[in-house]
């Protein structure tokens, strides 16, 4: 990739990663039952690995079993989760803990989820509409689609705004409660998010 993120034009060549970290550490990548390349055993149900704890106890035992047959449990171990894989590492550090006495040394959380109420848009419940507008205003600065005295600035600049009015004047706003105790005029700029 460029400076820019953009991939750069053909011809492509392989080169050493220098900040690989294959020299020093193994890393285990796992999909758990039913996910990516991972199927149960013939013979076993799929539902079994299905749900919170089920899908905690399946990784679990890998873990273990994995640690024990390439003799890792005195190694430093970190889990990393990406989207849902966040709140599986939340539950499955407690349970790796609990259960077979393996402390990890850390986790590592990407595209963290861990409150899900944060992603439901429904009815009562406001959080997501307010959490998604700066992300909303990043997009609409990246295509050119924002107001002139957002869309001129460092894209840095529109994103602090949306923020400051997400949590600010368009939180209070979506509150049935507080929008009524906004002055007429900061309801009527509350309509029109900057995004």
């Amino acid at each position: 990739m460029g400076d820019d993120g953009q991939p750069l034009p053909p011809p492509y060549r392989l080169v050493d990663n220098e900040y690989s970290w294959l020299a020093f550490t193994d890393l285990v990548f796992i999909d758990p039952v039913t996910t990516g390349y991972s199927r149960p055993a013939p013979g076993e149900k799929p539902e079994q690995f299905h749900g919170v704890e089920e899908d905690i106890a399946s990784v679990g035992e890998f873990i273990r079993l994995y640690a024990t047959r390439y003799t890792r449990w005195a190694s430093p171990k970190f889990l990393a989760g990406e989207s849902y894989g966040t709140t599986r590492a939340a539950g499955l550090s407690g349970y790796l803990q609990d259960r077979y006495g393996m402390y990890l040394n850390g986790i590592v959380l990407i595209s963290t989820i861990l409150n899900f109420q944060t992603t439901d848009f429904a009815v009562g419940n406001d959080a997501p509409y307010m959490l998604f507008l700066p992300s909303y205003t990043a997009t609409a600065w990246y295509h050119k689609r924002l107001p002139a005295d957002l869309q001129s600035g460092p894209l840095a600049k529109a994103v602090a705004e949306s923020e400051k009015f997400a949590v600010g004047e368009y939180n209070l706003a979506s509150d049935a409660r507080l929008g009524r105790c906004l002055p007429p005029s900061a309801r009527r700029s509350s309509r029109s998010s900057p995004g």
